[in-house]
Order: structure tokens, then sequence, then C-alpha cells
């Protein structure tokens, strides 16, 4: 969810340019980075914040009255809870001092934050219109569609020299997450299926991010089948790679093809056939249904692979048409919808007060 927050912060800093945006969340180092750079405040709610740039502030944190007191410091106009159990916690203290609460939720199913803040929120914007069949709010809902902000620049985050930072002009960038979930299945199958379609690859590059125990042998069948692929631990600026790719494969869970869809790069999600069925795997189930992203619900075998990959690797046209689809279900102008409720809500509120 921080690039649907980010890009609703930069609408308000667009048409309010003096605003304070204040971001709160766990700390994880990229995230802290990505926030920071663009001039946010930072709050690390719980654990400690490794290599957390200064203008990131740790909170003390038990449950539900750090968020309280927290609030009650920065004396917000309106908190915008983005999901997770930062995003209840924080959303309950708003409620708790009758703060303007608005609530995003960008998978098809509600999340159990979304379910529990819901009846306590002033606002709730939706990015399927299907989640609102099974949600009970007193608040209005508005389907605003995704709000999503264009990811880092290449030179964001400096890559390292062995993650293909630099691809001959010309060629093509295959990108695999295979480092999450069962995957590891799907990390020995995905090489095999790949050479067999090397006719339709001259001239491609796989980067390969995996569990850090399998670099090596992920590596070494690449090397057997003669592809050229980088296989890493760790890939600097994801987001600024993905969207200087062609195609990205992945497992749902724990990717999100929601995070994925904002690089406008084809995406096939792999699916486990013990993955819960949690929000990712229907949201994945929406879009592929609308023909937005490929599924492949068997990543154990070659040739489920094969028959996905072929026509994908050998026809840049198809890739088109499917991150076309996808970006159709992510409006443009979904940020600054929200931004402009964000601000009525607030004027409202305020109105209120004054009377």
């Amino acid at each position: 969810m921080l690039l649907a927050g980010l890009a609703i912060a930069d609408e308000l800093r667009a048409s309010v340019p003096h605003a304070r945006v204040v971001f709160a969340g766990s700390g994880t180092g990229p995230e802290v980075r990505r926030i920071c750079r663009t001039g946010y405040e930072y709050v690390v709610m719980g654990g400690a914040c490794e290599d957390r740039p200064v203008r990131a502030w740790r909170w003390p944190w038990t449950r539900w009255g750090e968020p309280r007191l927290l609030l009650k410091r920065i004396r917000p106009a309106a908190v915008v809870s983005l999901g997770g159990a930062i995003g209840e916690s924080v959303g309950r203290a708003a409620a708790g001092l009758r703060l303007p609460l608005v609530i995003l939720e960008q998978h098809v199913s509600a999340s159990l934050t979304t379910r529990r803040l819901a009846a306590k929120a002033q606002l709730i914007c939706l990015g399927f219109e299907e989640t609102r069949r099974n949600l009970a709010a007193n608040c209005p809902i508005r389907v605003t569609g995704i709000p999503l902000t264009r990811p880092d620049p290449p030179g964001g985050d400096a890559a390292p020299t062995d993650d293909a930072a630099v691809v001959r002009a010309g060629a093509g960038r295959l990108v695999i997450l295979g480092d999450g979930g069962s995957s590891r299945t799907m990390n020995a199958v995905l090489p095999r299926a790949i050479g067999r379609l090397q006719e339709h690859i001259p001239h491609w590059r796989v980067v390969h991010r995996t569990h850090g125990d399998d670099v090596r042998p992920i590596k070494r069948l690449y090397r057997r089948f003669g592809i050229d692929a980088v296989t890493t631990g760790h890939i600097h600026n994801l987001p600024g790679l993905l969207a200087r790719s062609d195609l990205v494969i992945a497992t749902t869970p724990p990717s999100d093809v929601v995070e994925l869809s904002v690089s406008a790069t084809p995406i096939v999600a792999a699916i486990e056939a013990d993955s819960p069925e949690c929000s990712q795997v229907r949201t994945a189930r929406t879009l592929a249904q609308r023909g937005a992203c490929l599924l492949v619900e068997q990543p154990h075998q070659e040739q489920a692979w094969t028959q996905v990959l072929k026509p994908l690797l050998s026809d840049s046209g198809h890739r088109r048409r499917l991150a076309a689809a996808m970006q159709r279900h992510f409006r443009n102008d979904a940020a600054w919808h929200m931004a402009g409720m964000i601000r009525d809500l607030i004027s409202s509120a305020a109105g209120r007060c004054v009377a």
C-alpha cells in the first residue's frame, strides 16, 4: 500500500503545498528510504529500523496507547488508513479522538482491518466495485480505483553490478520474483521451461530473485541451459527494475499484483496449490478474469509454464495488450479524486468545529 499512500500524498502536496504529511509504518529499509527521499516524515512504529535515515523517527509501540499519543502530538487534520496492523491501530486511535478517518481498500475482498474500521470511518475508497457487496459501513463508499505513483527512477537506489542494472540495447528483460511462499519447486522448473523457449528469447536477459540458499543452484541451472541470467538474493530499487522490464513472474502470495502493476509491465502470477485463499490471490484471480494478468496455478509443472510463456515471449503485442488491460483497472486520476475528497472532509470537519 506504500505506493498508493505516496500517490495520495503527492496530490495533497500539489494542491496544499504547505501541508504536513506524516507516514507511520513498520520501518523496513526500502519503505523508509522511499518515503524520506520524497521529503515526507516517517514514524517507525514497533521494532527498531535498520539503517533508517535521520528523517525517520521511531515511536514506542504498545498496542493502542502510543498511536493515540502520537496523534495527539501531531494533531493531524485527517488520518488515512492503508490497511495492516499499524493502519488499524492508528485508525482506531483516530476514531477515539474523533478525527476524520479515511480508509483505502485496494483488494477485491475487504481486509480484516477495513472491516473492523468501516463503522468508524467517514469515507471509504475502494479499488474494485465488487468489494462494496460485503462491506457494512455508515459512511460514503466511493470506488476510486487504485491510486498509484510512478516508481523510482533507475538511479533511485544504486544497484549492485550483478543485478542486471545494464541490459544490452534492444534486449528484453524477464524478472522472476521467486523468493516467497513455497516457490522452491517453481524456481527449479522455470529455468528448464525457459530453456525450451530459447528460440523465442535470443536477446533476453533473466533476472531471478530467490532465497539466499537457492542462488547458487539456480545459477547453475541457468548456466547448464545456456541462458543469459542473473540470480540474486536481493534487488536494489525493485520498482525501478520492474519499470525497465518486459515481463514479470511473481509468486502470489506474498507478491501482490496490485503493487507490481505500477510498473505497467505484463505480470504472470504463480499460485501454489496449497496457497491460502487470501486477498492477494482473490485479487489476482479477478484481474486474470478481466484479462489484466495471467495465472499459473500449477507452477511445479514445466508444461504449464511453457504454454503461458511462449506467446508472451514471442509476441510483444501480446505483452502490450496484457499491460494495457492491467492499467485500465488503475485509473490515473484515482489519487486526485481521493485527495479532493480528503480536503472536502477536512473542510467539513473544520466547519462543524467552528459552528
